[in-house]
């Protein structure tokens, strides 16, 4: 019984784990489409501006 016990729980903590690894992943590419809309809009606006100016 104690050993399936201690299995249970080294499942939580792999759980945890891979939960935690998820959520940091999730956070990562959720940033990097932030900053590839920003990279997009600067783009746009210098272009527009180029042309406005030319």
């Amino acid at each position: 019984m104690k050993n399936s016990f201690s299995d249970v729980t080294d499942n939580d903590d792999y759980t945890d784990v891979y939960q935690g690894f998820r959520s940091l992943t999730s956070l990562r590419a959720t940033q990097t489409s932030e900053v590839f809309k920003t990279s997009e809009v600067f783009l746009l606006s210098t272009q527009h501006l180029f042309l406005n100016t030319h």
